[in-house]
């Protein structure tokens, strides 16, 4: 009888996998660690035993805790995405609506890692005014990520084709971007992280910002014509 034929990756391919494996081993022991000690009090020594891999190895998925931090956010964050944006939305739902879908999975997510988000929204803001080279990949990750968002919501509002007179829908993204940032920073620091006063804030400052600052002008008054 003839031997049957193996299907058995190639070595580049098995490294791959073992690579991919060993990658997701560490992330998930990382998660484990920062949300049992808190991230302050973990160690990339717990972290890489924890992983069943050696100190060193650790140090080549990522270079610090910090990368490591943002390697799982970033995982995260991506899953969230693909899932959001394979999700059409429902029909009959405003542009603000489809917004706050679109944010509302941070939310959520984040009240679930307290541990995790609070310090990741600390040191996404960390690199202001270091040089690129001292920037780790997933930190600029990270802030790829930024971009996807805003092009998400440009469109968003190319779709709905409510641009304010004299505006750009990627103003108006990047502006719902801030508000969104800002926002979710001061509500992390709130003590109890509920995703649905964060929401509800969230909200009413687009409210705010879909309504304008400027009371709308009333149009001038028509005299009468002598008789």
């Amino acid at each position: 009888m003839d031997d049957l034929p193996l299907d058995l990756p190639s070595r580049g391919g098995l490294r791959e996998h073992n690579r991919t494996e060993r990658r997701a081993r560490i992330r998930e022991a990382a998660r484990t660690v920062f949300c049992r000690r808190g991230y302050q009090d973990a160690t990339t020594r717990e972290i890489a035993a924890l992983a069943r891999v050696a100190h060193a190895t650790l140090f080549r998925y990522a270079s610090d805790k910090r990368e490591l931090l943002l390697m799982i956010i970033n995982d995260d964050l991506d899953d969230l995405a693909a899932q959001s944006w394979r999700t059409p939305p429902r029909a009959g739902r405003s542009l603000r609506e489809q917004i706050m879908e679109l944010y509302r999975p941070r939310y959520e997510y984040f009240a679930r890692y307290p541990l995790l988000s609070r310090p990741f929204v600390s040191e996404a803001f960390h690199f202001m005014g270091v040089r690129p080279s001292e920037v780790g990949p997933e930190a600029r990750r990270n802030r790829a990520r930024r971009g996807e968002v805003i092009s998400e919501l440009q469109r968003l509002f190319d779709q709905a084709g409510k641009v304010p007179r004299g505006a750009a829908a990627k103003q108006c993204a990047e502006l719902v971007h801030i508000i969104y940032l800002t926002a979710n920073r001061i509500w992390l620091e709130s003590a109890t992280l509920d995703p649905a006063a964060g929401l509800k804030t969230l909200d009413s400052l687009l409210r705010v910002a879909a309504n304008g600052f400027d009371p709308p002008r009333r149009p001038a008054s028509r005299r009468r014509a002598p008789r």
